[in-house]
């Protein structure tokens, strides 16, 4: 949800600075749909960067020294490297065809986009049919249990909806990056916008804590009754942070793939302390001066 706030500000030029550690199109498994992208609209242009990131994502089992040939024939036959890729021949049959397979696959996107292919499309594409997302499942969910993979990816298509085109969503992201310092205001009025983590010890007049659903307020993968109960004292850090007024946004629904509903921590709130009103999600605000 940070990501959709993010992109609204840039749209509707509101200062804000982020106190993550990590934006969100600077997740790894963002950079990685992004490179998919970037090689299947700018082939002409493929860089050796692209390549190495997206060479065995899912896994092709493709060597550094075989991108290395792949540089070295690329310089010698005078080729642009998506050429070199199409054409590429080392004395190992197997590194020569997990090559071929790699431009294949992004010959086939860049086909699907010459076809009139949607940007939403072209990155579903890259997920099911070259196979990334049950790849990047596997491999991350384990090593980054506080974060939900399928919710980032959702992210993603949520995000390229709002382009006609994969060059023009690539274009916004690029923008993006070049705004990143000088989206505070010179004023210091700013949206602060941090995660529950980062935002321990510190007080603000209005705080506004969104996405309270069921997959994220417990988190999802919060199994035992200790886990609850420590995403209960997440949540209690959350709602102790302003001074005056705390807005709570739940959804209700459909969010990406997933079916979710008010958390069990807001039915729990007691209700004299809250005003709710029904736009198209669930809101609450409290006035802490009352």
């Amino acid at each position: 949800m940070a990501r959709q706030l993010e992109d609204q500000f840039l749209l509707n030029n509101i200062p804000y600075i982020s106190f993550s550690e990590q934006g969100f199109y600077q997740r790894k498994e963002t950079k990685d749909v992004l490179s998919y992208l970037r090689a299947m609209t700018n082939s002409e242009n493929l860089k050796l960067s692209t390549i190495k990131r997206i060479a065995n994502k899912p896994t092709r089992f493709i060597k550094n020294d075989t991108i290395d040939e792949l540089e070295n024939f690329m310089i010698e036959e005078g080729y642009d490297l998506f050429r070199a890729m199409a054409e590429f021949n080392c004395g190992n049959p197997s590194q020569s065809k997990a090559v071929n397979k790699l431009y294949e696959e992004i010959r086939a996107g860049i086909r699907l986009m010459n076809n009139g292919a949607t940007t939403t499309e072209l990155i579903n594409y890259i997920l099911k049919n070259i196979g990334y997302e049950k790849w990047a499942n596997e491999q991350y969910r384990e090593r980054e249990s506080d974060s939900d993979l399928l919710m980032n990816l959702d992210a993603v298509l949520t995000s390229a909806k709002n382009h006609k085109s994969p060059t023009s969503f690539l274009d916004f992201i690029d923008q993006i990056q070049e705004e990143e310092d000088t989206k505070k205001d010179e004023n210091g009025n700013y949206v602060k916008l941090m995660s529950i983590h980062k935002s321990k010890g510190k007080e603000f007049k209005h705080v506004f804590v969104i996405g309270i659903c069921d997959r994220c307020y417990p988190f999802h993968k919060a199994a035992s009754l200790e886990d609850i109960e420590e995403e209960k004292r997440i949540m209690y850090v959350a709602i102790t942070r302003p001074k005056k007024f705390l807005y709570l946004s739940s959804v209700v629904g459909n969010m990406g793939r997933f079916r979710v509903a008010q958390s069990q921590f807001v039915s729990a709130m007691e209700k004299e302390h809250i005003h709710l009103e029904d736009h198209r999600s669930a809101s609450a605000y409290q006035n802490l001066e009352e």
